[in-house]
């Protein structure tokens, strides 16, 4: 981040005006970076921006939204249709599919938010080969 970005990151957390932020401000902008929602400040390696986050956030929800029958995770062929509209470079079938079932951590047969955006981040980084 720069150095702008990380004073505006800092102003938006020191709610009180106070000069410093205490823990419970200090969590609520953890939140909001985990989220996506501070530019400049990347999780997940430091490869996807606050956009890149917000938009795969926004195409989760209408992936689930769609989704028949009603469920809060997206299975193979749906991360897969999120990757193809978001990525020049999708890896191999084989690949996806053995990183997909990886990023499932809770076994749940498909993927949540934040795996989705920790297995879309891999793929980023080209840490799934294909």
């Amino acid at each position: 981040p720069t150095r702008g970005e990380m004073v505006a990151a800092f102003k938006k957390a020191d709610e009180d005006g106070s000069g410093g932020i205490d823990r419970d401000e200090l969590i609520k902008l953890y939140a909001h970076v985990k989220r996506g929602e501070v530019d400049g400040i990347l999780l997940h390696g430091g490869s996807l921006s606050a956009t890149q986050v917000a938009r795969l956030d926004d195409m989760f929800k209408q992936k689930i939204k769609e989704a028949r029958p009603k469920r809060a995770y997206l299975n193979l062929e749906e991360f897969t249709e999120i990757l193809s509209e978001t990525t020049e470079s999708v890896p191999s079938a084989a690949d996806l599919k053995a990183a997909f079932v990886q990023a499932d951590e809770d076994n749940s047969g498909g993927i949540d938010r934040d795996e989705m955006i920790a297995l879309y981040a891999k793929i980023k980084r080209g840490e799934v080969n294909g």
